[in-house]
């Protein structure tokens, strides 16, 4: 939990662990998240694409790549893909992602290339809560 501040008598809770927030299972529904068919994975280079200055996201065949410029010329990237949650072990995770999005152009294929091969990669289903309203 981020922690609380009281502004006169008013009282501001902020919880910002994930969709499997324990904040959000105790103050909003307990509902547990599910699975919403996409695998994602994310990644951060130290270094820039050429001419990349704002976020950029560019939509493929059945998948998406974005690419978000951070401080320091460091870049976010994300992409997902749509389909049954596949297992991706982290030994030749980086192979594996520069192979799954080869067919993108623009800024990707730089990104890609510049990301180190002890490059930490984040891939996992995305997961929501279904909600009644």
């Amino acid at each position: 939990m981020g922690g609380s501040r009281t502004w006169g008598e008013k009282l501001l809770l902020t919880g910002a662990d994930g969709v499997r927030s324990t904040v959000r299972r105790l103050v909003l529904t307990p509902v547990p998240p599910c699975a919403a068919a996409v695998m994602a994975w994310r990644s951060v280079s130290d270094s820039r694409p050429p001419g990349l200055t704002h976020l950029t996201l560019l939509m493929g065949e059945g998948c998406f790549f974005g690419l978000v410029p951070l401080g320091d010329g460091a870049t976010h990237g994300f992409a997902g893909r749509p389909g049954h949650c596949l297992a991706d072990p982290p030994v030749g995770r980086l192979d594996r992602l520069r192979d799954r999005f080869a067919c993108f152009g623009g800024p990707v294929p730089a990104y890609l290339a510049s990301l180190r091969a002890d490059a930490q990669i984040h891939s996992t289903p995305v997961e929501w809560v279904n909600l009644e309203r």
